[in-house]
């Protein structure tokens, strides 16, 4: 497995350089090893153990394996792909996630792809904040940061109210035998509920804008910023359904800098009359 020759360079994301195994060894085949970017602060075996803080509660997340790493096959990843890669003493194993073909992007968050020979479909969909909006405000901040950014509003908060999922799917514009699946999955998992507990963090925009060094930063607010930045992975293909959650990385303290900046962004954004003029759902998730 530690012979670089036998894996190549796959993508690489703004934390991770994703590599895909081409070697012999048939325990590794479909796999690919996540490394860690060199600017990033955050090693392999705490995104592994984090991410298992929440398998009970989460099932759907991939399968990952921590495998120790030599700096010689870093190196040679390094200088091979062109990515500078962290000194980790670690790496993630993970199933390489195949997608069909076709790709149509609907907004920032949202993609899908499909097989029209096979009738295959996944969504890729980042929920992002699964939240209950403040009152004072008419746009939620997924919304407010699409409409900013002049992408498509597909508001994820409607995926927690069952009145709102079939026109949300119906928006997508897919054919009536993908509308069908994809309407009975949402209206029955209750998986968008569950991150919207797990992300549940009391007065989280006050928290955020009172922080002033890392060691303010609590560990519930690291979680809670770490779960809304997954990716979600819905996947329909021969009469089977499959749900696969990835990007659940620990972020590290230094990260609050970004997020009050945002706090700004969207502070901002709601002092101007077009945002306030375009309303987003309001709902309870529950």
């Amino acid at each position: 497995m530690n012979n670089p020759e036998d894996w190549t360079f796959l993508n690489k994301g703004k934390a991770n350089a994703i590599f895909k195994y081409n070697g012999n060894d048939m325990n590794y085949k479909g796999k690919v090893i996540r490394l860690r970017l060199a600017d990033q602060l955050v090693l392999s075996k705490e995104i592994f153990e984090f991410v298992n803080y929440f398998r009970p509660q989460l099932h759907q997340l991939i399968a990952m394996e921590l495998i120790p790493v030599s700096s010689r096959f870093l190196t040679t990843l390094e200088q091979e792909s062109g990515i500078a890669i962290k000194k980790d003493t670690h790496g993630i194993i993970m199933p390489l996630i195949e997608l069909p073909e076709q790709r149509k992007r609907v907004s920032k968050h949202i993609s899908l792809y499909t097989d029209p020979v096979q009738s295959h479909l996944t969504m890729e969909i980042k929920p992002k904040w699964l939240y209950s909006i403040p009152q004072h405000t008419s746009l939620c901040r997924n919304c407010a940061l699409n409409f900013y950014r002049d992408e498509e509003l597909f508001c994820t908060l409607d995926l927690l109210s069952p009145n709102l999922i079939t026109n949300w799917v119906d928006k997508l514009g897919l054919n009536e035998q993908h509308t069908e699946s994809l309407t009975k999955f949402l209206s029955n998992s209750d998986l968008f509920h569950i991150l919207y507990d797990l992300q549940h963090f009391e007065d989280i925009h006050e928290t955020i804008g009172k922080l002033s060094n890392e060691n303010e930063v609590p560990e519930e607010l690291i979680r809670s910023m770490a779960l809304k930045d997954i990716t979600v992975y819905i996947s329909f293909a021969n009469d089977d359904t499959k749900v696969t959650i990835i990007d659940l990385d620990k972020k590290h303290p230094s990260k609050y800098r970004h997020w009050k900046k945002q706090g700004e962004l969207l502070w901002n954004l709601y002092s101007q009359n077009s945002i306030v003029e375009k309303p987003c759902y309001r709902h309870l998730p529950r």
